[in-house]
């Protein structure tokens, strides 16, 4: 990719309900899973995609009193390279921004670097 796209491209569940338009390319793309249609006509050395369905890369296996708990479903690698594992871990559970912005948030951080372990106390 050129230096002009961005690596890293996240879409929050809001602007797929929208519809906006996306930039022509980007390395990396972390989106809801039920916006698949937001993938014409862009170019992604690699999609990771976020929700409630057990095709999503990332997305929810479980919640308990006060924490839910995040499955990363295949492993992903971050913007410099590094590979992160197939694992679950536990999220502060979500206010009023919901489960989709809380496993966004996890997703893009997840993917510029931050170790798992890290998201437990919040973001």
């Amino acid at each position: 990719m050129s230096e002009e796209h961005p690596a890293l491209l996240v879409v929050s569940p809001g602007a797929a309900q929208k519809g906006l338009e996306l930039p022509a390319a980007c390395r990396t793309v972390l989106l809801p899973g039920d916006a698949g249609n937001l993938l014409k006509g862009l170019r992604a050395a690699s999609a990771v995609s976020y929700g409630a369905s057990p095709r999503d890369s990332l997305t929810i296996s479980s919640r308990e009193e006060g924490v839910m708990w995040a499955a990363l479903q295949r492993e992903l690698v971050t913007v410099d390279g590094r590979v992160v594992e197939r694992q679950e871990f536990p999220l502060p559970l979500p206010g009023a921004g919901g489960a989709l912005s809380a496993l966004a948030v996890a997703g893009a951080l997840l993917l510029l670097g931050v170790p798992p372990e890290d998201l437990r106390g919040g973001y």
